[in-house]
């Protein structure tokens, strides 16, 4: 499979197998499901029903999430948007900030489906 599919798209794939022990069946099942999973579906949906409090914790969580799949880019992203959320910080800069983080979610994601259907 092509590695630079992930790597174009921020995602460190030798990191990511090193976080899992050097198990790469292991690594590769959890980031296989990485696009399916609803935490940032749940993002959106808080962000545009104003429930900063909702979107905080789902960003928090994909902030883990991607950390330890080694979601680089994504990840530095998450970092700032979750403290522009801390207790309501900045919640106009959020929202500025919020379409680059969708642009970045979904060029991860799309790298994720490519690199395993070896396209």
């Amino acid at each position: 499979m092509n590695l630079s599919v992930l790597s174009d798209a921020g995602i460190d794939y030798e990191d990511g197998i090193a976080r899992f022990s050097g198990h790469a069946e292991i690594y590769e099942k959890y980031l296989k499901r990485f696009p399916s999973d609803p935490e940032f579906s749940n993002l959106r949906s808080a962000m545009a029903g104003k429930d900063y409090e909702a979107a905080f914790r789902s960003a928090h969580t994909l902030k883990g999430m991607v950390g330890n799949l080694s979601i680089k880019r994504l990840y530095a992203s998450l970092y700032d948007f979750v403290e522009l959320l801390r207790g309501n910080r900045d919640i106009a800069a959020a929202h500025a900030a919020f379409p680059g983080l969708e642009a970045q979610y979904q060029a991860a994601t799309e790298a994720i489906t490519r690199y395993f259907s070896g396209v």
